[in-house]
């Protein structure tokens, strides 16, 4: 029954309330509102409805192959010498996996989010971790070495789609999400929590998104406060913005957008 009261509660994303502080009946009650919510009922295409599940789902199908695109051999590249970069000492990046990098990647994965295709949460990991630890070290050292052998069995994903609004109807109005395995999720963990510690001598100050410590809404402070300046002092000045949007076959860039 704790069990059966865990897995209901996992689904109902209910997180404020612990196995056993409600009844199974409430927590299939939340489920099945957030299934209710989360289906897709219908897809637009050319302005023509589509409701049938194996139309929806190649409906589907094209549109991720779109975004995704496919994999072509690289007829240019980038001369890295003519920019002029600073050059940074990144070699401990590539040091060798341990087993406290993988312990404190555990401790910091939440106990009950979506799981990937394994079906594995972080729940487990933090259970069973004195448990695989040898192996996941083992794993990471073969992944490391750019061993790629047996990684097509993990190195997968399921892509969940959330709708943006109410009464999505085309592939654009929803949000998606992908949920990997819990190995690679792990890997890209870790190399993140590398990464993290000389982020801040790669990126430019003036890069203020998805940088800890930083914040999108110093953009707007910065350019009111411009604003603010160039009209005191009666200097003109041009502000440009710009809409960047995904490239697609009607618009194969940002730069369509600016005339």
């Amino acid at each position: 029954m704790v069990i059966e009261r865990i897995r209901a509660r996992q689904r109902s994303r209910v997180r404020c309330l612990r196995a056993g502080d409600a009844k199974t009946r409430f927590f299939h009650l939340k489920c099945n509102s957030r299934r209710r919510k989360n289906i897709v009922a219908r897809l637009a295409r050319r302005n023509i409805m589509k409701t049938e599940q194996a139309h929806k789902a190649s409906l589907a199908k094209s549109f991720f192959v779109d975004v995704l695109g496919t994999t072509a051999p690289a007829t240019t590249g980038l001369n890295w010498e003519r920019p002029n970069l600073p050059v940074h000492d990144l070699s401990e990046l590539e040091q060798e996996f341990t087993a406290s990098e993988i312990r404190q990647a555990i401790q910091d994965t939440p106990l009950d989010r979506a799981s990937g295709p394994d079906g594995f949460t972080g729940r487990f990991f933090k259970a069973a971790a004195d448990i695989i630890l040898p192996n996941l070290l083992l794993a990471f050292h073969q992944l490391r070495a750019m061993n790629r052998h047996g990684l097509a069995g993990i190195n997968n994903a399921n892509i969940v789609v959330i709708p943006k609004t109410d009464g999505a109807a085309s592939m654009g109005d929803f949000r998606p999400i992908n949920l990997l395995n819990s190995v690679p999720e792990l890997y890209t963990k870790v190399l993140a929590t590398r990464l993290a510690r000389r982020i801040h001598e790669l990126i430019s100050p003036t890069q203020s998104a998805f940088i800890r410590g930083r914040s999108i809404q110093d953009n707007f402070l910065f350019v009111q406060g411009m604003a603010i300046h160039f009209h005191r002092t009666k200097k003109p000045a041009l502000f440009l913005k710009l809409d960047l949007a995904r490239p697609s076959k009607l618009c194969p860039g940002p730069i369509c957008w600016i005339s």
